[in-house]
């Protein structure tokens, strides 16, 4: 930060730190696993803020499946309730009930990708 630094700078650093730490994450867990990541799924407040998805997609370099109800909680409890009531009979046929998704493919280049994350592993490195 500078005397320059700005609220919009400040939003913007705390918004990328979401998908920093969600590639984190999935480093992690690829590294663990040994198992490649073609997409993710996507729910909550964030959801909606095509910044975030955007930039989250970019930065694990995967495609980002983003519902189009953000609280996906709320959803299924209501989906627990059609199976309660036996208005489904069963999981089977609730998936097949249609579901409104935004989709988001990585659009930066892999390179301007990479030097973004290395900076931000950088700058994790100097506060630890």
């Amino acid at each position: 930060m500078t005397g320059f630094t700005k609220r919009e700078h400040i939003v913007r650093a705390a918004q990328e730190a979401i998908a920093y730490q969600i590639r984190d994450v999935l480093d992690m867990m690829r590294a663990d696993s040994k198992i490649d990541l073609h997409s993710l799924h996507a729910d909550g407040g964030p959801t909606r803020n095509k910044f975030i998805m955007q930039f989250t997609s970019d930065i694990t370099r995967v495609e980002l499946k983003v519902s189009d109800v953000p609280e996906s909680s709320a959803w299924g409890a209501a989906m627990q309730g059609l199976l309660g009531l036996g208005i489904y009979k069963s999981l089977d046929e609730l998936a097949k009930l249609p579901r409104a998704q935004k989709v988001f493919r990585p659009r930066m280049k892999p390179a301007t990708a990479k030097e973004f994350h290395n900076g931000w592993l950088a700058a994790v490195k100097r506060v630890l």
